[in-house]
This record gives C-alpha cells, sequence and structure tokens, in this order.
C-alpha cells in the first residue's frame, strides 16, 4: 500500500511541475497571475505526461518499465534548462479583501469544497471500481499499457474493448501512475490511482472556473462563480466515478478563458498562440467531444486574433502537436476506421427533421435539470453577482459563452443525429455532455456579466 501511495502521489506531483515548466514556458508577458499558472498546471501536466506514456510505448514497444526513470530525468533537465532560461518577471498574487463579500464568498467555496470532496471520497470507497466506462474502457485500457510489451496492442485488437479510437488520456494516465508504483515495488493494478486522479480532475475543473474568472471578472465574482459549480448537484457524483468529463471540462473552460484573455491584447496575441495551440491539441487527447472543441478553439483564435506571419502559425502548430501528437498516432496508427463512417440506418437529414427527438432532448435536459441541479442555488448567486461593483472602462469578455453556445450546439447535433438508439444514448449521455459544458457557460455568463 505504501508504495502504491508513493507512486501515486510522486507521478501526480510530477505531472504537475511538468505542468508548471510548460505553462511557465508558454504564458507571455513579465507579470504571471501565481494562481492562474499553479491551477493551469495540473491539467497541462497531465496531457503532457499522459501523451508521453503513450508516445513512449509505441515508440519502445511497450518498454514502460524504465518510463519512470526517463521521466524523472527530462523532468529534472528541464527543470534546469528552465531556471537558466528563466525570464524576469513578476508573480501576482490576489489582493486582500475587504469587503464582507469579498472574503465570505471564498470562505464558503472552501468550506462546501471540503464537504463535497468528503462526499466524494465516500462515493469513491462505496464504488472504488467505478462507473461503467472506467471499468469497461478506461482502466482496461489502462491495465494493458501498465503491462507493456506487445500486450498494450491488444486494446486495439481484443474484441471486448469498446470504443477503440477513444482518446487516451485517463488511460495512459492510470498506466503511468500504476508504472510509478511499480517502480517503488508495488507492481500490479491497484484502483487507488484512478480513485485519487478522479479526485484530482474534478478539483482541478473547479480551479479551471475560479483561477479564470478572477482575471477575466470582478475579482470578488471568481468565488461566486466557483459557488456556481456546486449548483451540478448529484451530478457532482461523476467526479468520483473515474470518468473523462470533469477533465473534459477544464480544458474547455482554460481554452476559451486563454483565448479571452489573448483578445484583450492584440499588441501581442502572437505569443498566445503557443498555449492555446496547446490547449486544442489536450481537449482532443482527453476526449472524441474534445476533437469538436479543438477544432473550435483553433478556428475561434484565427477569427479573434488573426496571427500573422509564420511566427505566430508556427507557435499554433507547435502547441496543437505537443498534446496532439499522441491523438493524431492513435487515430492514424492503431484506432482502426471510426464507427462515424460506418453505414447508418437513417439518414442524417431524417434525424435532424425528426421533432421527436427534438422534444425528448429538451423534455430529458428539463427533467434532468430540475432533479439534480439546485436552481434556487443558481439564482441566489446570480443575485450576489449583480451587487459585485463593476470595474470601469473594462470590456466584457463574450468569447467563453459564444465557446460554450457553440459546443452545446455541437452536443446536441450529435445527440440529434446519433446512429445509436436515440432512447439509449438520451439517457447514457446527455446529461454528460450538459456536464462537461456547464463549467464554460458559467464563466461565460460570469465574464459577460462583469468585467475587470
Amino acid at each position: 500500500m505504501a508504495g502504491t501511495l508513493a507512486g501515486v502521489v510522486l507521478g501526480l506531483a510530477l505531472a504537475w511541475l511538468q505542468g508548471a515548466l510548460l505553462v511557465g514556458w508558454l504564458w507571455p508577458g513579465r507579470a504571471r497571475p501565481a494562481l492562474a499558472l499553479l491551477a493551469l498546471a495540473f491539467p497541462a501536466g497531465l496531457a503532457l505526461s499522459s501523451s508521453a506514456f503513450f508516445l513512449w510505448s509505441v515508440a519502445s514497444g511497450g518498454r514502460v518499465e524504465v518510463f519512470p526513470v526517463l521521466e524523472l530525468l527530462a523532468t529534472a533537465a528541464a527543470a534546469v534548462l528552465a531556471r537558466r532560461r528563466a525570464r524576469r518577471g513578476r508573480l501576482l498574487w490576489p489582493r486582500p479583501a475587504r469587503a464582507a463579500l469579498a472574503w465570505g464568498a471564498p470562505l464558503l467555496l472552501v468550506s462546501l469544497a471540503g464537504i463535497v470532496l468528503a462526499l466524494l471520497i465516500e462515493a469513491s470507497a462505496a464504488q472504488p471500481w467505478g462507473h461503467w466506462d472506467a471499468w469497461a474502457m478506461i482502466n482496461q485500457k489502462a491495465r494493458y499499457l501498465a503491462a507493456g510489451g506487445d500486450a498494450w496492442r491488444w486494446i486495439f485488437a481484443g474484441p471486448p474493448i469498446h470504443h477503440r479510437d477513444y482518446p487516451l488520456l485517463l488511460s495512459a494516465s492510470v498506466a503511468r501512475l500504476w508504472s510509478w508504483s511499480a517502480v517503488l515495488g508495488a507492481p500490479g493494478f491497484a484502483l487507488l490511482a484512478p480513485q485519487v486522479l478522479s479526485l484530482a480532475t474534478f478539483l482541478a475543473c473547479l480551479a479551471a472556473l475560479v483561477a479564470p474568472a478572477a482575471l477575466l471578472c470582478a475579482s470578488g465574482l471568481a468565488a461566486l462563480v466557483g459557488l456556481g459549480f456546486f449548483a451540478l448537484g448529484w451530478d457532482l457524483e461523476w467526479g468520483a466515478m473515474q470518468y473523462a468529463d470533469f477533465a473534459q471540462a477544464t480544458y474547455l473552460a482554460w481554452g476559451a478563458a486563454v483565448l479571452a484573455l489573448a483578445a484583450r491584447r492584440p499588441a501581442a496575441a502572437e505569443r498566445w498562440c503557443g498555449l492555446l495551440g496547446f490547449l486544442a491539441g489536450a481537449s482532443a487527447w482527453c476526449k472524441n467531444e474534445g476533437l469538436a472543441f479543438a477544432a473550435l478553439l483553433l478556428v475561434a483564435t484565427v477569427l479573434a486574433l488573426r496571427p500573422r506571419g509564420a511566427r505566430a502559425w508556427m507557435r499554433l502548430a507547435g502547441g496543437a502537436l505537443v498534446a496532439g501528437l499522441a491523438v493524431a498516432v492513435l487515430k492514424l496508427g492503431f484506432a482502426g476506421r471510426s464507427r462515424v463512417f460506418e453505414a447508418r440506418t437513417r439518414s442524417v437529414w431524417t434525424d435532424l427533421g425528426d421533432g421527436e427527438r427534438y422534444r425528448s432532448l429538451v423534455g430529458f435536459l428539463r427533467e434532468h435539470v430540475g432533479t439534480n441541479w439546485s436552481a434556487g442555488a443558481l439564482l441566489a448567486l446570480l443575485v450576489a453577482a449583480l451587487l459585485v461593483p463593476p470595474v470601469r472602462r473594462a470590456r466584457r469578455a463574450w468569447i467563453p459563452l459564444g465557446l460554450a453556445l457553440a459546443q452545446a450546439l455541437v452536443f446536441a447535433l450529435v445527440m440529434l443525429t446519433t446512429r445509436e438508439d436515440f432512447a439509449w444514448h438520451l439517457v447514457t449521455a446527455a446529461d454528460r455532455l450538459l456536464l462537461q459544458v456547464y463549467p464554460l457557460a458559467l464563466l461565460g455568463v460570469a465574464a459577460a456579466l462583469r468585467p475587470r
């Protein structure tokens, strides 16, 4: 148990450090928001370390037993190099709050986050295997990735495997943590790794709301946005089920927030291209739904920033390649033909013209939100947000809300034109698609409501 725990802690800490080094390199300017960089470091490191693990498995023929040593050496070398080439700059920390609303909301947020985390730990202990995607797909693939040798290729050939073309951010992350535990004397597939990772991605999603909101909105509004996250109610339980939806929501929120920040500094817009490209690639590496957001983010980047010159385009492409290379290798080299291109029993236009599907979708979402979410809490938070004094001479940020609406439209089209049984797909997927886009929509409303 000690070796397993040490491997999980060390593996996650190294991923966080790798993310901090990468974000510190890609973040433009000398004035650097400390909390935002700390919050972004973990999801960035998760995408970087998991893609590196997968690419090493491909290149080495599955010699995963040596990956921890190589990763440790590479991280140490990167830290030394970053220290030598460190740019002069200053970290910006939030100013102490004075108003009661400004300090009361963060205190309430921390308290509520602690309570919810305790409940999720209890739920994780009650269902250590997680839910369907966890034991039937994510962790099953992770076991073969962690086994190394030629065994890991079975996840693309074995008949029981579901969704062979699915991105491997979580699967490779779990396998990577197991490889660290094995190096520290605890071989095997302990469930502690996916359990802790699931809770960590849940907290990362909360941080992806609070930290960007502090940059884009009135500083007193950031904690209120975080409190709005908990209006998800019973849907918060997915944070303990070892799914990728909260991780996906994290990349959606950060991608939109970084683009909104870049659009406020048009003179230095091209310097943000590397980070935006990386977030697009990380989103695509997380889930298939992330491929759609990656495309939306890249298009929005081109429209909002209008990158000029080869240097800007190289930064955008280079950033996307850091995590996106693993997606390309997976999709083109191993996954085979996607189900998207399989024959359909009904045409897309027939599905789009089926009014019953629209009524069923709206009805399901209305019932789900009314049953699981807390509308009263959202209303109270909206009233509190309106009481936060706006900052003068500041622009509202519409990009996060626009991307949230665009992603919601994509999700709706996917549901309406699904080749699966519509009723089954509605019950099994619609709530989690809503969960993915909700944090981005919440951030979008706040950024458009109260500028900083």
